[in-house]
């Protein structure tokens, strides 16, 4: 989950709803990791609704990883016929993601076991593999031992920066080959060829969980983004009718889905669950275009609060999940392990510490090194 400059194809002016649109995702990641490591809900219409919605959270992985390859798809758009374009976007997204991500990484698994003992347990599996969280290539774990790695709770949540770094190695490679042109052709592929891999390597025998990580299997919800970027270049969006239509298809099946999933048994289970990232990327997809607009979604999506959640959401991203975790053992010691109204406690807590932690990070470290190669963004 990576921060990308949040700047119009024409001038320098911000399109403050993809802020917004980037701070609601984090919220409902931040949701699901809640629900994961908080008070058990009870059973009454309000903890059922919760529930439902805390499960659907994952899902705000695809809307960043979306917003990822429509920010920087546009980026290089902009920046591919300049001189030195490679070298000012590698060094930019270096200074922007390493210094924190490995702050975050070595304090989580080296540091914090010094301070609270019993997270050693969970420290040990990411230290064993601390060279594949090292060059971003820990998501492809899943694929060797075919599901989560065992002991990963305590960073789980950097595979998708794998996913990214892994898009942002790539990505400026193909933009500069094929161009703007051939590039929606490219994009196309994509979107057509990752659920097919999902489902091929679902019926092979690997499992949900190993699916869900890998880079190729995500690769869809990234080349969505840059053909929705491309098509803004060109002028070429759909209308905010066809947008509206992308929302309310998506948003069924992808509701639909885990209601119908409970009633088959694996792989089919699994095969429908896979399904369900087409089904959320179509929502995300109509919700983006919306966002891009001037209708009542950018209007809410432009909500200041909403924007400064999004505006931190990097370095949001990178401490809540470890945060949530050991906090989480506290909290259920101190409210007890099923509760509704503490669960929706944790989540604010949660939130707050986080948001405290993420501000400390962008001004003290992340504000002040890409003030060395450039100005840094300021909220607005």
């Amino acid at each position: 989950m990576n921060p990308s400059s949040l700047q119009a194809f024409s001038g320098n002016a911000r399109i403050p709803a993809l802020e917004g649109l980037r701070g609601f995702a984090f919220l409902m990641v931040h949701f699901f990791h809640t629900k994961l490591f908080g008070p058990a809900l009870g059973d009454h219409p309000l903890s059922r609704s919760l529930g439902f919605f805390g499960e659907m959270g994952w899902a705000g992985v695809d809307l960043f990883f979306v917003l990822s390859g429509f920010l920087i798809t546009g980026i290089l758009l902009r920046q591919v016929d300049s001189p030195g374009w490679v070298g000012r976007f590698y060094l930019r997204r270096t200074v922007r993601i390493f210094p924190i991500y490995f702050v975050v990484l070595v304090g989580t698994v080296w540091v914090l076991p010094l301070v609270i003992g019993w997270t050693l347990e969970y420290a040990q599996t990411p230290r064993s593999n601390f060279l594949w969280y090292a060059t971003f290539l820990h998501n492809w774990l899943n694929w060797g031992v075919n599901g989560w790695p065992k002991g990963d709770p305590l960073i789980g949540h950097l595979w998708s920066l794998g996913v990214e770094e892994q898009f942002y190695l790539v990505w400026p490679a193909i933009v500069a080959l094929v161009g703007i042109r051939r590039l929606p052709l490219v994009a196309i592929a994509l979107l057509l060829s990752a659920p097919l891999i999902r489902m091929v390597m679902i019926g092979s025998g690997f499992t949900y969980d190993a699916v869900y990580a890998l880079t190729i299997c995500r690769a869809d919800a990234l080349a969505a983004g840059g053909l929705i970027a491309v098509l803004k270049e060109k002028a070429s969006l759909p209308s905010p009718k066809a947008a509206w239509i992308m929302v309310a298809a998506g948003a069924s099946l992808f509701t639909v889905t885990p209601i119908v999933t409970s009633y088959f048994e694996h792989p089919t289970q699994d095969q429908l669950k896979a399904a369900a990232f087409s089904w959320g990327l179509l929502q995300w997809c109509g919700i983006l275009l919306l966002a891009l607009g001037s209708g009542p979604i950018a209007r809410i999506l432009s909500w200041r609060p909403l924007r400064l959640v999004g505006f931190y959401s990097y370095s949001l991203y990178l401490v809540s999940y470890p945060i949530t975790m050991v906090t989480g053992v506290y909290w259920k010691d101190l409210i007890g392990r099923w509760s509704t109204w503490g669960l929706i406690g944790f989540y604010l807590s949660s939130l707050a510490l986080s948001a405290g932690i993420a501000w400390v990070s962008w001004h003290l470290i992340e504000k002040r090194l890409l003030n060395l190669i450039g100005k840094a963004p300021e909220f607005r």
